[in-house]
């Protein structure tokens, strides 16, 4: 009897753990590994990208970002919205 009950919540439990790490895991994709490298400053973070380093300024936000934090940077290619069709950029 108490087999039987294991069996079924750990049935339960079992696909609700990855249904959890699936909604809250960040999806991570090549165009889009910038790596926090430093914190310069109270607002200055350097972050680094697959196509070099940059400087961003996060404001007054920089205490959100730690080093080694996957961020993303708007204006890389990932990172653009798609235009609607028949939109010119």
């Amino acid at each position: 009897m108490r087999k039987k009950y294991f069996i079924t919540i750990l049935s339960c439990i079992v696909p609700l753990a990855f249904l959890a790490i699936s909604c809250f895991a960040q999806l991570i994709t090549d165009s889009q590994n910038c790596v926090v490298t430093q914190k310069a400053g109270s607002n200055l973070l350097i972050v680094s990208c697959p196509d070099g380093s940059r400087t961003v300024d996060a404001g007054g936000r920089s205490d959100l970002y730690r080093v080694g934090d996957r961020v993303d940077i708007y204006g890389l290619p990932g990172n653009r919205p798609a235009p609607l069709p028949g939109q010119t950029q």
